[in-house]
């Protein structure tokens, strides 16, 4: 039985919201189904693989205690009996509880080797929660929209394609306040992934296909089909105006750059962050007022929204929600 996420967005932050705050790589599980989990990260300049957790349904387990020092996380999920496609993220395993170190010749050494997914922790978060829910039967047709996983259709802003630490081949787009990574080899047509490889950072386009797993605010998919976004409504606008790199005329140490559906912040050269951007007619707390920017910062539940009172091709004024006008700060453009 293969594993598979549906997007229920609000649930999401209620749950892991009203969960107490401690460091680590924590796991709750909101599907029907007991599912027993092994994980594999990064440590000392080696891999490390360790399993197995069971974590009942309505349960949490912090599966790495210590504050996170590492990008990425990968996890292996299965309810019992079952089976889990994984990313092609390949670690050593053992059927009964293990620690492993190394993810090369497991055979050798007396293991199994088997597929895990990744998940996207970010730089500088110390605690993350991955949230297992539904757990569904694949269909028999694997070519069809729908038999991987949940089917979506969603208006994106192309980001990026290029390789991954592990040289993983991917593109990634957003939309709807996701970060939607797709994977070569995991599923989309090569002729789709040719055609997501044409596209530039900003790029408005329409995308459907399979949801196969969430976590935070990064999908995986499967894209099976990427058509010419229609024409575009005022946010679309926004974020195609925006792109560039913008000073904060108050402190011109402070900067963004605005590249696809991502802000980098600057401060004098140093890279401070990174948020995933939408633009909407308006956010909770705008009181009408829009339309806006929000910013969502991988591994923070909380969005950040900006009402944008002006903007040109060289100028951009914003008012943070709840700042009460203090907040208020002017952008002009640069090269």
């Amino acid at each position: 039985m293969q594993l598979f996420r549906k997007l229920f967005v609000a649930a999401l932050f209620c749950v892991v919201g009203a969960l107490p705050v401690s460091a680590g790589f924590k796991v709750c599980n909101n599907a029907a189904l007991a599912q027993i989990l092994s994980v594999a990260y990064h440590q000392d300049g080696g891999w490390v693989s360790e399993g197995w957790w069971t974590i009942q349904p309505e349960a949490c387990k912090i599966l790495k205690s210590a504050d996170l020092t590492v990008k990425y996380f990968y996890y292996r999920a299965m309810v019992k009996g079952g089976s889990f496609a994984g990313q092609n993220y390949m670690f050593c395993t053992d059927d009964k509880a293990y620690t492993i170190v190394g993810n090369t010749d497991c055979s050798a050494r007396g293991f199994g080797r088997e597929s895990f997914s990744e998940v996207e922790i970010g730089s500088g978060i110390t605690d993350y929660t991955l949230t297992l829910v539904d757990v569904s039967q694949p269909k028999a047709n694997k070519d069809s929209t729908g038999s991987l996983g949940e089917p979506f259709s969603v208006s994106g802003v192309f980001q990026e394609c290029g390789l991954e630490e592990d040289a993983y081949f991917f593109c990634a787009f957003h939309g709807d306040g996701w970060k939607w990574n797709v994977y070569q080899g995991g599923g989309t047509p090569d002729g789709v992934m040719d055609q997501l490889k044409l596209l530039e950072a900003g790029d408005l386009a329409d995308f459907s296909g399979d949801l196969i797993s969430f976590a935070d605010v990064s999908v995986e998919a499967v894209v099976r089909s990427v058509s010419q976004h229609g024409p575009r409504n005022e946010a679309e606008n926004l974020m195609a105006g925006l792109q560039g790199k913008w000073r904060n005329t108050q402190d011109r140490a402070s900067a963004m750059v605005i590249y696809g559906g991502e802000s980098f912040e600057y401060y004098g050269s140093e890279l401070v962050e990174v948020n995933y951007l939408q633009f909407a007619d308006q956010c909770d707390g705008s009181l009408g007022a829009g339309p806006v920017m929000i910013k969502k910062l991988p591994g923070d539940p909380d969005p950040y929204c900006y009402v944008v009172l002006g903007w040109d091709a060289v100028s951009l004024q914003l008012s943070y929600v709840g700042g009460g006008g203090v907040n208020d700060t002017y952008w002009e453009k640069y090269e």
